[in-house]
């Protein structure tokens, strides 16, 4: 039976936020602050890309055991190995060429879809008590996340919709259940605060956004969107921008495994905080036609709402963006952003 709350709730305190809405759109809010919505309409137009691709490799699909080689067992075995060296980018580009050859399937109810069988895979790792294999499992589902092709996103993020809502009877937790993954034994308490960070990033970026963040590209010239869910994938941006500020490394948490959680962290949130300005300036420029169904004077107080987030919190990111990258330089880390170019004051202050 479901646990009280939904799939992905938030487990810590948080700062509180006061946003306006209008009132005729309160049904709007549960999505708005990151509840994933199956088969959303949100996504309609990057599953739209997949429709063919799936309709073709459904008739092909495999059972499990093709797709899974003693190979790719192995691989998954040797990145998760408790030490605290990072998975090899062989090991990435394994389980991603792995990935390459699915059968596209949409099918959610069945036990042998290999998208299933990757996240439960993942999953059982993300179980275990060390910390060292639980950041790496944590690590390796966040490659898939940023670097499959955006068909395979779209059907891996519904899988994961589905599958946060059942309880896996191996540990009788909802699959995917942040404290499960929080949940690291005595011996790793140092690195707890660490796993918590980067656990709770990477399990609200994958309910949250595809890939490399498709949605938010959707948000342009000829959009299908409504206003609502605009303004729903802008506020996601802004809640995952904030759970990405806190995965910080203390220096009594610096290890190889732990630099290369960092390193995928920065890259995302960069793209993020760009995305996040320049469709903020979008959204500014188009508000007329955006905000066709709001109250103005409504709708100048949600964009201020987005202004100030980014006003206040760009220091922090180039701080951030700052520090990391020399730390990840140091350690032999390559091209890592360092800081974002983009002026104190955007060109859409003013409303």
């Amino acid at each position: 039976e479901e646990e009280e709350g939904g799939e992905y709730e938030d487990d810590e305190e948080e700062e509180e936020e006061v946003v306006l809405f209008p009132a005729k759109k309160a049904s709007m809010v549960g999505n708005i602050m990151g509840k994933s919505r199956m088969l959303s309409d949100v996504v309609s137009e990057v599953k739209g890309i997949a429709t063919k691709a799936t309709s073709k490799g459904y008739v092909a699909l495999r059972e499990a055991k093709g797709f899974f080689s003693s190979d790719w067992e192995n691989v998954l075995l040797v990145a998760t190995r408790p030490s605290d060296q990072r998975p090899g980018p062989e090991h990435v580009e394994r389980m991603l060429a792995t990935i390459q050859t699915f059968a596209r399937s949409m099918d959610l109810y069945s036990s042998s879809n290999p998208y299933r069988v990757t996240l439960r895979k993942l999953w059982a790792k993300m179980c275990e008590r060390d910390w060292r294999t639980v950041v790496k499992a944590v690590y390796m589902f966040h490659q898939l996340l940023a670097q499959v092709e955006p068909e395979d996103a779209v059907i891996f993020k519904t899988m994961l919709e589905k599958m946060g809502k059942e309880v896996d009877k191996k540990t009788s937790e909802r699959y995917f259940n942040k404290q499960r993954i929080f949940d690291v034994d005595d011996d790793s308490q140092a690195l707890a605060p660490f796993v918590k960070a980067y656990g709770n990033y990477v399990i609200r970026r994958a309910s949250m956004f595809t890939s490399q963040f498709e949605e938010l590209n959707l948000l342009r010239d000829g959009t299908t969107l409504s206003g609502d869910d605009i303004v729903a994938q802008l506020l996601k941006a802004k809640k995952l921008l904030v759970a990405a500020l806190a995965c910080q490394v203390e220096p009594d948490s610096e290890a190889d495994v732990t630099l290369a959680c960092l390193d995928a962290v920065v890259r995302d949130a960069h793209t993020l905080f760009m995305l996040y300005d320049r469709k903020l300036g979008w959204i500014i420029k188009h508000k007329k036609k955006v905000f066709a169904q709001w109250d103005s004077e409504e709708a100048n107080t949600l964009l201020e709402h987005f202004v100030k987030f980014r006003k206040d919190k760009l220091g922090a990111f180039q701080a951030f963006f700052k520090d990391s990258s020399a730390l990840l330089e140091l350690y032999g880390s390559k091209r890592v952003p360092g800081e974002l170019l983009l002026p104190a004051t955007p060109p859409y202050a003013s409303l």
